[in-house]
């Protein structure tokens, strides 16, 4: 399949089995692939997200799915769950950073990718990915289309591209959006051990991970044509709390000077993409002097 996007029934795809060597990448007695997933207040998102889990053409996966806290019916829905590959921990709130951090605690598979509890993955998202990097062993992490849906995530609004293979992390602070949508990668396991999400970040936190877990060892990016996720806008988008985004950006900006393969015209760039971020943010929300404000502290901090 290419990127060309299809809306078929989850249940319906699992049943007509893909055109990719899904026997083979089934045959393995470890999970081949661990999903992560962060969930809280979800309970309605929940059962698309499992459908789409379910049904992929690999069924050789381990998914680590995080209660963060939930108040609604979050937690009995996951209880309700009996697949011996659903690993479910409850969790007093702690933010997504270290939900996602428990879920890395626990994860078994050779590769590790993530899932949001309110989007789903097409049936081969998978195991496309994964006979990627079985093939390209020099490749340290891979993504694919991402196709932006609407909130029933019954249309697509667009469709996000992936860049071309090579170096990842002078793409990646950049801010290069064709080798940067967080959620829709997928690593080699042994790539990020001792690497975990900032605590403390609610926005961003994906960005400052990756740059992490790839400065100074030599990263290669890879990318397939396949729509390798559904992402559902409209809901509760990062963009919606603009000062937590603000906040987020500062800091990463902050802590990306001190990291070792980050350079003055690297750093440059970053700079210049998230004043460009910011001041049109705010400006879209009517807010002139946020705008100016998030502009003079970035350059400051730009300056130090």
């Amino acid at each position: 399949m290419t990127c060309e996007f299809y809306l078929q029934t989850m249940t319906g795809a699992a049943a007509n089995q893909s055109s990719i060597g899904s026997s083979n990448l089934n045959s393995h007695s470890h999970p081949r692939v661990s999903i992560i997933t962060p969930a809280h207040n979800a309970a309605q998102f929940l059962p698309a997200a499992l459908d789409s889990v379910l049904s992929q053409s690999l069924q050789n996966w381990h998914w680590v799915i995080v209660n963060d806290g939930s108040t609604d019916g979050t937690a009995s829905y996951l209880d309700a769950l009996h697949d011996p590959r659903i690993e479910v921990v409850h969790r007093a709130r702690g933010g997504v950073s270290r939900a996602r951090n428990a879920g890395l605690d626990r994860i078994k598979g050779e590769f590790v990718t993530f899932l949001d509890a309110d989007d789903a993955l097409p049936p081969d998202s998978l195991a496309a990915r994964v006979q990627y990097l079985d093939n390209h062993p020099e490749v340290t992490l891979v993504d694919g289309c991402v196709a932006l849906m609407d909130s029933e995530l019954g249309q697509r609004l667009s469709l996000r591209v992936g860049g071309d293979k090579g170096d990842y992390f002078a793409r990646l602070i950049r801010l290069d959006p064709r080798v940067f949508f967080g959620v829709a990668v997928m690593l080699r396991t042994h790539c990020i051990r001792g690497t975990r999400f900032h605590a403390d970040l609610s926005h961003s936190e994906d960005l400052y991970f990756l740059l992490q877990a790839s400065d100074g060892h030599g990263w290669v990016y890879g990318s397939i044509s396949e729509c390798v996720y559904l992402y559902r806008k409209g809901l509760n988008s990062t963009m919606n709390d603009m000062a937590g985004l603000e906040k987020s950006y500062l800091f990463v900006f902050q802590k990306a000077k001190n990291l070792k393969n980050a350079n003055a015209q690297d750093l440059g760039q970053f700079y210049l993409r998230v004043r460009r971020i910011l001041i049109c943010s705010w400006l879209r929300r009517g807010k002139p002097l946020r705008a100016l404000r998030a502009y003079l502290l970035l350059k400051k901090l730009y300056r130090q």
